[in-house]
């Protein structure tokens, strides 16, 4: 719908990280969304809709580089391409989706996968670490405007610490911490573009994690995987709009 289209005015040019703020998630949650923020993208890159797209990208960003290489004074300049507008606008409107971190993600994908010469978008993806917000770190920080004993300082140091190793027991126990088989995160990724954006049934999900994960009795008679299908999705869209910079 005309209402819906994205105009200008609508983005802010570029990514802003200091917007991309994970300030008050978790640690454990922090860590999710890394490992999804991946999987999402690596799931998204394998449909054709949106590696078609990225394929309209490519011949720009292509001029862009050599025309770089050739001068050591220029750069790639994303914005005066005008490619992160156009990567807006396909991320909003025909992905509806409103996370801007995948307009930098798709672009430098697709970048590094000229950069590099490789065949697919998916052999080009970046490591987790990049266009992914860190986990959020504890800062130590003493006023005073006298001094304070050294052991004083250490005591309260190690209180932190010991506060912080509580919060980590806590949330493993209570089944919030990380795992270490991120496997789970990678499949409510999936789960999520594929039925969202690729328009795949949970019925046909579920049936397909059933078998894929050896579960004992017929489908859906004997286990119902669709709750587990509609769990994974919920909880990847939830953890995905922690703290991050939308449209």
């Amino acid at each position: 719908m005309a209402g819906d289209e994205m105009t200008g005015d609508d983005v802010e040019r570029g990514y802003v990280p200091w917007a991309d703020s994970l300030e008050g998630v978790s640690v454990a949650d922090a860590e999710r969304i890394k490992v999804l923020r991946i999987s999402v993208l690596r799931a998204l890159v394998s449909l054709p809709l949106v590696a078609n797209e990225c394929a309209r990208w490519a011949p720009t960003l292509q001029a862009a580089r050599q025309a770089a290489l050739s001068s050591p004074e220029r750069a790639v300049d994303i914005e005066a391409l005008g490619l992160d507008l156009v990567a807006a606008r396909f991320i909003k409107e025909q992905l509806r989706l409103n996370w801007v971190w995948l307009v930098p993600a798709l672009i430098e994908t697709v970048h590094r996968m000229i950069a590099r010469s490789t065949d697919t978008l998916a052999d080009a993806l970046p490591p987790i670490g990049e266009y992914v917000v860190a986990s959020p770190d504890v800062r130590f920080q003493v006023h005073h405007e006298d001094a304070i004993p050294i052991d004083d300082v250490i005591a309260e140091a190690e209180s932190l610490v010991a506060r912080l190793k509580q919060h980590k027991r806590d949330a493993t126990k209570s089944g919030k911490g990380p795992r270490k088989d991120p496997a789970y995160l990678e499949g409510w990724a999936r789960w999520l573009v594929e039925h969202r954006i690729g328009k795949r049934e949970i019925s046909d999900l579920a049936r397909e994690n059933h078998l894929a994960a050896g579960h004992r009795g017929r489908y859906p008679q004997d286990c119902d995987c669709r709750k587990q299908i509609y769990h994974g999705i919920a909880e990847a869209e939830r953890l995905l709009s922690l703290g991050i910079q939308t449209f």
